[in-house]
Order: C-alpha cells, then structure tokens, then sequence
C-alpha cells in the first residue's frame, strides 16, 4: 500500500470497516513510514478527543419553549397566502416606478439634447451675423457705401 492509498483508508480504519489483509497492509505502512505515521497520529488522535467530549444536554423545557416560540412566528393561515401577493404587488410597482424613470430620463435627456442643439445653431447663426458685421465695417474703412 502507498501513502495516498493510506491517507484515503484513514476514515475506514478508524472505523474498523477495512478487511483483514488490507488492515494488515495500512498497519505494515503506517508503521514503516514516519510521514504517514504522524498523520495517521495526528488524525485518530483528533477523532478520539472529539469522541471523548461529552454533548452538552438541552436544559429542562427546552423542547416546550422552542416549539411554542416556533408557533407564534409562523404566520397564520389567512396570512400565509397574502405574503406573496404583497411580494408581487411591491415587484410590480417598483418596475412600473422604474419603468417610469427611466422614460422621464429618456426625455430629460432628449430635452437635453435639443437645447444643445439650439444652442450649437445659434452659435453659428451669431458667427455669421459677426461675418456681416465685419464686411460692413470693412466697407466703411475703405470709403464704400453700403
């Protein structure tokens, strides 16, 4: 047996549930090689202080008092089914809230959009009337009547 087939024998062989000859060969092992031994220490060691701790015994009433505490967090019947219908109502609302967002959006920015561009028109129309400004003043240097 080699030591990956040791190390996957471990749970078996804590367990007792390995055959005769296999048991003989993961003890033959365990015994000639050092790095399996100290893992197979260290892992039945581990398992054998967990199975010495005592389990801590629920005190007196215990069983009572969660069931009772369980009874009156559980919705009642005539309640039971309106939870999803809330659920739905409030998933509905908020797509109709986003839905609406995201329209007014939509056309905040297109209004947006259009003041920009009538901006960007009225630029150029002052760029042209500052063209004629100049032609006209530059007819008044040379003398020329407009």
């Amino acid at each position: 047996m080699n030591c990956q087939q040791t190390k996957a024998n471990f749970d078996e062989r804590l367990d007792n549930q390995l055959d005769p000859s296999s048991r003989v060969a993961f003890d033959t092992h365990v015994n000639g090689c050092p790095g399996c031994a100290a893992e197979w220490r260290a892992y039945s060691g581990a398992w054998t202080f967990v199975g010495q701790q005592v389990a801590p015994k629920p005190s007196v009433g215990f069983a009572e008092r969660t069931l009772r505490r369980l009874d009156e967090t559980m919705p009642t019947q005539s309640r039971f089914w309106l939870a999803p219908v809330w659920r739905w109502a409030m998933a509905g609302t908020l797509a109709i809230a986003m839905t609406a967002g995201g329209w007014f959006g939509w056309r905040v920015q297109d209004t947006r959009q259009a003041e920009v561009q009538a901006e960007t028109y009225a630029m150029a129309q002052q760029d042209r009337l500052e063209d004629f400004d100049v032609v006209a003043a530059l007819h008044l240097l040379s003398g020329d009547s407009p």
